[in-house]
């Protein structure tokens, strides 16, 4: 993992977790290689997996190999509780691009709380941010334009 990764992976409470899957990825043949994208876990909770594949392109079933090499790593997610989203898996050339939305296991960094739009200066100028029910009235008494966006 890259270092900008472990610094917000840690700073999510995710560390532990992506090791763990990091290890176990590494044991599948043909993956020397693996980064993760959690930039974004406390707004969609879901975790982009960057495997680095280096399949021999000589290979006489290379295309097999390649099929059951992303299979294993499918598997692998789903032992880790992460599950589908929807998006296409990509292929960028020598890695793919994978987004799996994470199960109860993992940590869950805004429960409780809603998306609220924000201006502190009679509307002209807005935030978005992560409230609870509680700081959202908070806001309101402080002043604050606090205006209900959408539930997480």
């Amino acid at each position: 993992m890259r270092e900008r990764t472990i610094k917000t992976a840690r700073s999510f409470g995710l560390l532990e977790k992506l090791q763990a899957l990091e290890a176990d990825l590494l044991k599948i043949q043909y993956i020397p290689d693996t980064d993760f994208d959690v930039d974004n876990y406390d707004e969609f909770h879901h975790v982009i997996l960057l495997p680095h594949y280096d399949i021999p392109v000589e290979l006489d079933n290379y295309y097999d190999v390649r099929r059951a090499t992303l299979t294993s790593i499918l598997k692998v997610c789903q032992e880790h509780d992460l599950h589908m989203t929807g998006d296409r898996i990509e292929d960028m050339g020598e890695h793919w691009y994978i987004v799996r939305n994470t199960g109860e296991s993992w940590p869950q960094t805004r429960k409780g709380h809603k998306w609220y739009n924000i201006s502190g200066d009679g509307g002209d100028t807005w935030t978005s941010q992560y409230l609870t029910d509680e700081e959202a009235e908070q806001g309101r008494k402080d002043g604050y334009i606090v205006v209900f966006s959408r539930e997480f």
